[in-house]
This record gives C-alpha cells, sequence and structure tokens, in this order.
C-alpha cells in the first residue's frame, strides 16, 4: 500500500499546507520504488490528453482533530476525478487509518482521533492549484477503494470540468502500454517553499491480468515502480481511460519490482455498489456510469428512476410525474446517427442531462442513442386523461413500464458501436460510409469494414479492418440496418459528432460457462491441448473433434502426464457437453470429480457441470437444450442462485461458532465442507459470483481450525501434567497400560493439530488468491 509515511508538525492547515502520515502498520513489503517525473513517456500520450489527465489527477489529504478543522496530518494519497460533480476515488487506507484492523483497533483510532477530515489538491504545485473538502460517501476495506464527493466554498457538488472515463478490463492485454499519474513521496516532497508538488508521470506496462479460479479479473499487474504517495493514482491507456488504480507495489527476489493495480471493472464495481446502497446523493452526475444500470438479464434499471410495472411515467421540469401510457407504437426521433424510428415497447428510459441539456435514450437491450439537438416529441395519455403531446425539452426524464420478460438475444452476430455513452447494436447492416481526404479525394468504405473513428487533433480517423488509417472528414451517406435486439429496419450515418470504435458481437456465444476461458481454467501449457480448448471457446467444434482425434491413439495418450490426462478429459466431456452428448459428458466430469483430479481448477468445474447435468438429466432447460451456452449460463445462475441460499444458511450457523468438543468440531467441519463444495460449484457456474460467500466461509473454517487448535493444547497439556503427576506417585506409580493410554493420546493431539495447521495453512491462501471481493452482499464495510 502506497501512501506517504512523513512526520508533520501539529498545526493548522493553509492552503498551500499539505500532510503526510501514514502509520509504520502499512506494510513496507507492499511498497517499491520511486516514480519520479519523466517527460519521454508522458510525451507518448497527445498534448490534449496529457494535459486533461493531469487535470483530474488529485492530491488527497487526510487530517484529524478533535476540532471542526483536522489540525494533525495523518496521511496523503493520490486520487482522480470520475464525473462532473466531484465524485473521486482513491484507496482506502488513504482516508482510513483503520483501512484492514480489528474492529477493536478501530475503535481505538477512532476514539483518539475523534474527527477525520479530508482535502484534496487540484493542479497541484502549479499556479492554477486550489483546495477544496471531501467527505468519504462509501469505502471498502477488501478492495482498498473509497468513493470520495468533493464540494466548494459553498459545500455544493463542486464541478470538475476534467474527470476520467474508464477502459474495460475485457479490452486491456497483457504487453500494452499504462501511464501512471500520481504524487510519489505525497506532501512530503513539497520542500521548504511550502508549494506542494507537481503531479508525476512514468509509463509502463501490463504485465499479467490475475484472475481467481473461477475467472474473475481480481489484479492487474504493471512493471511501473512506484512509492509512497502513488497509492491511489490512476493508471491511463493512450487515450486518458482508466485502466485501473494503483494500489500496492511488491519486490520478488530475482524480479523487477511491479505495482498492482485495481482494475477499472472493479472500481467501476465499486460506485455501482455506493449507488445500490444508497450511498450517493442525489443530485450527482451519473452520465459516466449509464452502464452500471444495465442488468445481466440485458434490462436497463437507474435506482433514481423507478419503473412500473402497470404504466410508463414522465417526470417533467419543475418535478411533475404523471403516468399513463404512451399512445405510439414506435417514435420517429432525430438522433446523432439520423433520423431513427424507435419501438416503444423496447424504450426504457429518456434522461436529458442536467449539465449539458444533452438527451439520451435507452433501449433495453443496452443500447444508449442520444438525439440530435433538434426538436423531438412524444404522445402520452394520462390514466383518466385525454392523449397530449410532451415535447422531449421539457421532459426530466422517462421511465417506461418494464418489460414482461427479457430481451430476446439476437440470433446472428450484431455490429455495435460504441463510443461516449453510445452504444448502438445492429444487424443486416449495408451501405458505404462516405470519407472525404485531402489526398486521395473521396473514399467509400464498406460498413462492415470499419473498426473505429476518431478524433485527433480535429480530424476524423477512419480505422478499418484490413489495417488502413483514413485521415479527413465524414461526408453525406445513408446506411440500412436492424436494430439487433428488436429487428426493427432503421437507417442511420456516421455524422461528424460520432467518435465510436465498432465490434461484431455474436451474442449467442458471447456468454461464457462460467471460466474465462477454457485454457485458463486447465492451466495447460501443452499447445495441442490449448488449441482444442481456444476451438471449443469459439464454439468451433470441427476443428476441436479433429483435434481432439490425435489422442484416439493410445500411444499418444500415454504420452501425457497424469496431470494432462486430466485436461484431455475434461476437454472430451467439455466438446461432448457441446454436441449433446450428455451421458458421456455426465461420466467425464464425474470421473473427475470422483477421482479428485490434480488440479483444483479442473476439479471443481468438472464438479460444476456434473451437478448441473444431474439437475437436468435429460440435457434440457426450459425446453432447451444444454448444448446452447446461453442455455447453459441460465441454467447455471437457477442452480447457483439454489447452493447459495442453501450454503447462506449453513453459512450463518458457522459464523461466530466456537466447538466445545472434537465430535462438534467435526461435526460444524463437515457442515462447512459441504457449504464448501456448493459455493465451489456455484462460482464456477457464475464467474465468481458466490465468491464473497466463499471467502465468509473460509474465515469461519478457519477460526473453527484455531479454536480448536487452543482447544487441544489445553486438554493436551492436561494429559501431560496427568501423565507426569503419574510417573511420580505412590510406590507403584502409574499402571503401563494407562501411561501407554496417555502417550498414545498425546500423539493423536499432535497429528491432529499438525493437520489442523495445515489446513489453516490452506484457508489463509485460499482467502488471499480470491484478491478483491467488492460486494459483500450481508455486510456494510
Amino acid at each position: 500500500m502506497l501512501s506517504t509515511s512523513t512526520t508533520m508538525p501539529n498545526a493548522s492547515m493553509p492552503r498551500r499546507s499539505g500532510a503526510g502520515l501514514i502509520q509504520a502498520s502499512l506494510l513496507w513489503a507492499f511498497c517499491a520504488t520511486l516514480v519520479l517525473p519523466v517527460s519521454s513517456p508522458a510525451q507518448s500520450l497527445d498534448d490534449e490528453t496529457l494535459e486533461a489527465t493531469k487535470h483530474a489527477a488529485l492530491m488527497v489529504m487526510t487530517s484529524y482533530s478533535k476540532t471542526k478543522e483536522g489540525d494533525t496530518p495523518f496521511g496523503s494519497g493520490s486520487g482522480y476525478f470520475v464525473n462532473r460533480s466531484g465524485l473521486a476515488i482513491t484507496n482506502n487506507h488513504v482516508v482510513d487509518p483503520g483501512h484492514q484492523k480489528s474492529q477493536q483497533e478501530k475503535f481505538a483510532l477512532k476514539n483518539s482521533m475523534n474527527r477525520l477530515v479530508w482535502h484534496v489538491i487540484i493542479d497541484s504545485g502549479t499556479e492554477d492549484e486550489l483546495k477544496y473538502q471531501a467527505h468519504v460517501l462509501y469505502q471498502n476495506d477488501q478492495a482498498d477503494v473509497a468513493v470520495l464527493q468533493v464540494v466548494d466554498e459553498d459545500g455544493e457538488f463542486l464541478e470538475t470540468e476534467h474527470y476520467l472515463r474508464f477502459v474495460p478490463s475485457s479490452s486491456v492485454e497483457e504487453g500494452s502500454k499504462a501511464w501512471c499519474f500520481g504524487f510519489p513521496g505525497g506532501d512530503s516532497r513539497k520542500g521548504n517553499t511550502g508549494d506542494h508538488p507537481l503531479v508525476a508521470i512514468t509509463s509502463g506496462n501490463i504485465i499479467k491480468m490475475q484472475r481467481t479460479a473461477s475467472g474473475r479479473l481480481k489484479m492487474i499487474e504493471t512493471d511501473v515502480l512506484a512509492n509512497q504517495g502513488n497509492s491511489g493514482g490512476p493508471f491511463v491507456d493512450e487515450n486518458g481511460r482508466l485502466i485501473g488504480m494503483l494500489t500496492l507495489g511488491s519486490q520478488t527476489e530475482g524480479r523487477t519490482n511491479t505495482t498492482m493495480l485495481v482494475p477499472a471493472d472493479l472500481v467501476h464495481e465499486m460506485i455501482s455498489t455506493a449507488s445500490r446502497r444508497g450511498k450517493l446523493p442525489g443530485g450527482i452526475d451519473i452520465e459516466p456510469f449509464y452502464n452500471l444500470f444495465a442488468s445481466k438479464d440485458r434490462i436497463w434499471y437507474f435506482p433514481m428512476y423507478e419503473r412500473s410495472n402497470e404504466a410508463d411515467c414522465i417526470t417533467l421540469d419543475g418535478g411533475l410525474r404523471v403516468c399513463g401510457d404512451c399512445t405510439d407504437e414506435t417514435v420517429t426521433w432525430p438522433t446523432v446517427f439520423g433520423e431513427m424510428a424507435l419501438p416503444v415497447s423496447s424504450l426504457a428510459y429518456v434522461i436529458r442531462s442536467e449539465y449539458d441539456d444533452t438527451i439520451r435514450v435507452f433501449l433495453d437491450g443496452g443500447d444508449i442513442i442520444p438525439l440530435a439537438d433538434e426538436e423531438a416529441s412524444i404522445t402520452f395519455k394520462r390514466r383518466g386523461g385525454e392523449p397530449r403531446d410532451f415535447n422531449l425539452e421539457d421532459v426530466s426524464f422517462i421511465a417506461f413500464k418494464k418489460p414482461k420478460k427479457s430481451p430476446t438475444p439476437p440470433s446472428r452476430p450484431a455490429y455495435v458501436i460504441q463510443g461516449d455513452s453510445v452504444c448502438l447494436s445492429l444487424s443486416e447492416v449495408a451501405g458505404d460510409i462516405m470519407f472525404d481526404t485531402d489526398q486521395l479525394g473521396e473514399i467509400n468504405i464498406p460498413a462492415e469494414d470499419l473498426v473505429s473513428l476518431q478524433d485527433i487533433e480535429g480530424d476524423r480517423v477512419l480505422t478499418t479492418r484490413t489495417g488502413s488509417r483514413i485521415m479527413g472528414s465524414v461526408a453525406d451517406h445513408s446506411l440500412t440496418a436492424k436494430l439487433a435486439w428488436s429487428q426493427t429496419p432503421i437507417t442511420f450515418n456516421f455524422g461528424e459528432d460520432i467518435l465510436c470504435s465498432i465490434k461484431h458481437v455474436d451474442y449467442t456465444e458471447a456468454v461464457k460457462t462460467g471460466e474465462v476461458d477454457l485454457a485458463a481454467t486447465l492451466s495447460t501449457n501443452d499447445p495441442r491441448l490449448t488449441r482444442i480448448a481456444k476451438a471449443l471457446d469459439r464454439s468451433d467444434l470441427d476443428a476441436a473433434r479433429t483435434d481432439l482425434a490425435i489422442f484416439d491413439k493410445s500411444s499418444a495418450v500415454r504420452s501425457l502426464s497424469p496431470e494432462k490426462k486430466d485436461q484431455l478429459l475434461f476437454l472430451k466431456g467439455e466438446y461432448e457437453l457441446r454436441t449433446g452428448n450428455y451421458e458421456r459428458a455426465y461420466k467425464a466430469f464425474r470421473k473427475l470429480n470422483k477421482d479428485s483430479t490434480r488440479i483444483a481448477d479442473v476439479r471443481w468445474s468438472a464438479a460444476a457441470r456434473e451437478a448441473l447435468l444431474d439437475r437436468h438429466t435429460g440435457g434440457q432447460f426450459d425446453g432447451q437444450p444444454l448444448s446452447n451456452t446461453m442455455v447453459y449460463e441460465l441454467a447455471g445462475n437457477a442452480l447457483a442462485k439454489d447452493f447459495k441460499s442453501e450454503s447462506k444458511l449453513a453459512l450463518e450457523s458457522l459464523e461466530g461458532v466456537t466447538a466445545d468438543s472434537r465430535s462438534e468440531y467435526a461435526r460444524l467441519m463437515k457442515m462447512a465442507g459441504v457449504a464448501e463444495e456448493k459455493l465451489q460449484v456455484a462460482a464456477r457456474l457464475t464467474a465468481g459470483e458466490s465468491e464473497e460467500y466463499l471467502v465468509r466461509l473460509w474465515r469461519a473454517m478457519a477460526n473453527l481450525h484455531r479454536n480448536e487448535i487452543r482447544r487441544m493444547a489445553i486438554e493436551r497439556q492436561e494429559v501431560q501434567e496427568t501423565l507426569s503427576q503419574g510417573r511420580g506417585g505412590g510406590r507403584r506409580g502409574m499402571p503401563e497400560s494407562r501411561r501407554r493410554q496417555l502417550n498414545l493420546r498425546l500423539e493423536r493431539f499432535d497429528r491432529d493439530t499438525e493437520k489442523a495447521n495445515e489446513q489453516l495453512g490452506i484457508l489463509r491462501m485460499k482467502i488471499q488468491d480470491a484478491g478483491f471481493i467488492i460486494d459483500d452482499p450481508d455486510k456494510d464495510n
């Protein structure tokens, strides 16, 4: 953990004063070496991106006092803005002296410090430097993430022009470049001048995307060297978008220092958790987090704009809310893609931004379509009233009634246009994009060849699948397509205001079956097995069958190690599952689970598939085959939900319990073992969604082991004393049979204690490997 450690005098804090005292209890083992400001790596970012990111970066300062001002420095670190209304993110250990301490220690610190006060420094070390107060809205020890709200001199949300948008972790690749912004050394670097330090910038590479066994991304490892004060600092890509947030550094013998990042996806999830728990104040800018509110079943849900099951509801400027029915079947509105006809049955929300009056339309299925700056209206009938037209310029938001069922995924690959708060999923796209260039004149680019449209110094840069990069401007053109989620025919174009990337998504194959990919699940380095796994991942069953045929020869199988034989059997089972041979698949997975394969990830993934096939013996879920990956996921979610509910009851009876006898200890551990089996299966079926329960269960099991070790130590001491007294007691002393019996009990205590200590060590490793658990469903951190 990398925040500052600098002793400061006990004095009030003027505008340009700062602080930095992180207690020695924050282990130096989590620290690395200094990040210094450098010029050359930063020049790899264009000037506009560099300056915008510097303005978004913050120095975060924590102080405490028994008075309101908070005049005793505690520490300083780094942070960054994430919206236009002063919402900021940093590490929890930067703002919380009790980070990862026991409840007793937290209570003692709270009493001794009485009051914590937080400030942020914007444009630190420059002529434009400003200092504002912040409030901690939400924090999580395990994730080491804190959400702050910065306020101005009047206590209102601070308006922030510069803030960071997020890069999906799925778009981050190992080996890609990243830039770190922060304040190494913290406020201790201000020297004798009293000025706060300038933001330090350095670059490095993504080394590894660290995942849990079930596939959930837990951390990003980089080769950027970091020091105290960098904690909470953002890492961005070449476009200035957040890849992750620095949380800790490490050094291994014979290996270069590395820095660990909380992935942007997990920071996003932290904001989502804070929103669900009502920690974010009303009125903040939620535009950068729109995609947080698209649920897993592809239905939009904004907590502040609740949708009714029965009615459409319009909220007008001033707060007047009218509920009834939209009388149109289709609305035709001017969008940034041109005039577009949208089916009302697919509409979820229409929301107008408080900051720039931008109106965005949200469609169930995940699409977001901004309206153009032209007049648009909707015909609406209040219950008991007459139909009337409402101009969207007078509307704050519209929440359309909830759909009766989840949207049906497109049956064919979709052409997905993604940009800032824009997402449009299309099928059957036809037509050419017209592009005017200075050097080549007017060029027609088929829509299916487009990869991205970006802006570089005012020019549009069009990138194609063949690798061409064409600079110019978008000319008039018209394309035809269908909205992928509703199959509504539309015409559209790429106007001058659209900046986006394009990807082709096959929604029928986009859903994974629990693991991030089969090769990662197998942990194999055998190229033959990896090739089979990748073929199954892309649903190329013909290629998988051809590669599996290599192992039909007994000589090929004999050449495999026992571990690789287990991996091969798992791949055969997966192939049989994908091709609908459920009995063969069941036998393969059952054998791996029953024989306790040597690779834990393979065993648990096999156990998950065995449990699902055991639940649906005919290979059908709701009349659909489990060989379909989306059906498999739906069936897996249902089974995981049942397993989680059953295990939660066991978990609640295990937490805080102490066994008072060997038999009670054995009973409780047996109960814990059954719960762990079910939660491990649930975690594989839902890509890690049960891991927060697993971590709690492992902690309860560890507590049982520790208490049993203490209980056995007391009993052993009593037996030892009895044996010692018997040896010297009376003329005849203790009978030999009794002495042997007591010695055997001592040996058993030693064996059982050693076994319990081994199990305790395994549990500690499991808890550590689980990584960040963002959302504990039952406890507020």
